[in-house]
């Protein structure tokens, strides 16, 4: 009985300790984002810009759920090699890597959710753009793609 307790003692604090956790979520501005894909329509996307240092740490940790046509970007100029992970991110993410031309270089698909691992662009790029696990696949986005956004635009604008 007594390990019962405990057990479920430790289970009330871990979820305490995400749920706070989930209320410290910085506000993100909102953008939105289309995608001029090499094979398909247009795609168009609601996404959060994590601007600041606090925002980019935060990122899309503790969401349960995304739609395929949002996301969240991650934009660094001058372009630079990037490195992600997924630490407290509950959901799969694909991983866009996007170069100084707003050209999709290299797609990092499905990143496990949790995971320590590193996930690097490869090469510079000026901004990472998280989207649901899978979407690249479902939406038919590839390497190739251009990617059109107001957030990269003025992130252009001031370096």
């Amino acid at each position: 009985m007594k390990i019962v307790a405990i057990s479920a003692f430790l289970v009330l604090v871990l979820v305490g300790a995400r749920l706070a956790a989930e209320t410290g979520r910085p506000h993100f501005q909102t953008s939105t984002m289309r995608i001029d894909g090499t094979s398909s329509q247009p795609l168009n996307f609601e996404i959060e810009v994590a601007r600041t240092p606090a925002e980019q740490e935060f990122g899309l940790m503790y969401r349960r759920t995304l739609d395929d046509h949002a996301g969240m970007i991650f934009i660094e100029e001058p372009p630079r090699l990037m490195t992600m992970w997924m630490k407290n991110t509950l959901i799969p993410l694909d991983m866009l890597f996007v170069g100084g031309d707003g050209t999709i270089l290299n797609i990092a698909p499905d990143a496990v959710p949790e995971s320590e691992k590193i996930i690097s662009s490869g090469v510079p790029v000026k901004a990472v753009i998280e989207l649901a696990g899978g979407a690249s696949v479902r939406l038919g986005i590839k390497p190739g793609d251009k990617v059109v956004s107001p957030a990269l635009e003025a992130a252009a604008a001031h370096p």
